[in-house]
């Protein structure tokens, strides 16, 4: 879901500092965000420690792609990142998940924004840029979009991450084939995982007796797949 909303934000910077600061006064003067359906899977069994965090994913537009040919039924200036972004993070306030995953953030935006805002929330966070930004002059790599992980620090540390790219995985062992460099090998859509380890606040109903067993492994995977509906192989070819 590409994130566009009608909120009102307020930008705040220092001078000469480019990360730009997200203004909680704002949102807690603010109406909270719609009440969104939940579906219970299954209740929780109070008799054992059990490890339960909710996630958030959001897609939220990069600049690159908010433009007034794309969302005419938007007013212009809810398409300016300054609006969107704190709008976005009023959301992650809000909502006050313990993993965070975004797509089309750009680098600037993960480096200046996000990064700087939600560790002080007591988040941290991996990101991996679209393939084209290896091709790229500093400059011009910092707006390109790619995938965030963020995760609760008191619940979680970060054992790896990696960055898939699925091009270069498409191409393996078929590189002669002119479909295949002629539809995939032009995306640059990419995956990105991160492993994290559990801490025993991240336990509900006390850690586990065995204290071997508090740090369990939990793989979060992230991703963007190409959108246009013209190349159902080039989606497939995303693992």
């Amino acid at each position: 879901m590409n994130f566009v909303t009608n909120g009102v934000g307020t930008v705040f910077t220092e001078k000469n500092v480019k990360s730009v600061k997200w203004n909680e006064q704002l949102t807690k003067s603010a109406c909270p965000p719609l009440s969104r359906p939940w579906i219970p899977t299954a209740p929780l069994s109070e008799s054992r420690p059990s490890c339960i965090f909710t996630v958030m994913t959001y897609n939220v537009l990069s600049s690159s792609y908010a433009t007034p040919t794309m969302y005419g039924y938007c007013p212009r200036e809810y398409l300016d990142w300054q609006v969107r972004g704190q709008n976005v993070m009023s959301e992650i306030y809000q909502y006050n998940n313990d993993i965070i995953c975004l797509q089309e953030v750009e680098m600037e935006q993960f480096d200046c924004f996000f990064l700087p805002n939600l560790q002080n929330m007591g988040y941290e966070g991996v990101f991996a840029p679209k393939s084209r930004a290896s091709t790229m002059s500093e400059p011009k790599r910092r707006l390109v979009d790619g995938c965030a992980i963020f995760w609760k620090i008191n619940k979680f540390s970060l054992e790896t991450s990696k960055l898939v790219e699925y091009k270069a995985l498409a191409l393996q062992g078929r590189a002669d084939s002119s479909d295949m460099m002629n539809r995939v090998w032009t995306r640059d859509n990419i995956g990105l995982l991160a492993v994290l380890k559990t801490t025993a606040a991240a336990w509900t109903h006390g850690p586990p007796v065995d204290p071997n067993n508090i740090e369990q492994l939990v793989v979060v995977a992230n991703t963007h797949l190409h959108w246009d509906p013209k190349f159902p192989d080039g989606k497939l070819s995303n693992p």
